[in-house]
C-alpha cells in the first residue's frame, strides 16, 4: 500500500505544471544523520527569503517548510 501511494505521489509531482523558485529550499544534513535509524538533523534554508533553521527531526524540517509556505500564501514579506 505504501509503495502505491509513493508511486501516486511521484506521478502527481511529475505532472505538476511548475516549480516556483519561491518554494525552493536547501537542506544540509549533519554527519550524524542516520536514515536507517530515522534520525535526521541539520539545517534548512529557504532560498528566496534566506530564512534558515537548524532541525533535529523530520518533524522540525517539515514544520519549517510549512511555516515558510504559509507565510508565502499569506503574502507576508520576506
Amino acid at each position: 500500500m505504501v509503495a502505491k501511494e509513493r508511486d501516486r505521489d511521484r506521478r502527481k509531482a511529475q505532472e505538476s505544471p511548475s516549480l516556483p523558485a519561491s518554494r525552493s529550499f536547501v537542506v544540509q544534513f549533519t554527519a550524524d544523520t542516520a536514515p536507517a535509524s530515522r534520525r535526521f538533523s541539520g539545517r534548512i534554508e529557504h532560498i528566496e527569503s534566506a530564512r534558515s533553521r537548524r532541525f533535529v527531526s523530520l518533524d522540525d524540517l517539515a514544520a519549517f517548510v510549512a511555516d515558510v509556505l504559509a507565510l508565502e500564501a499569506a503574502g507576508e514579506p520576506d
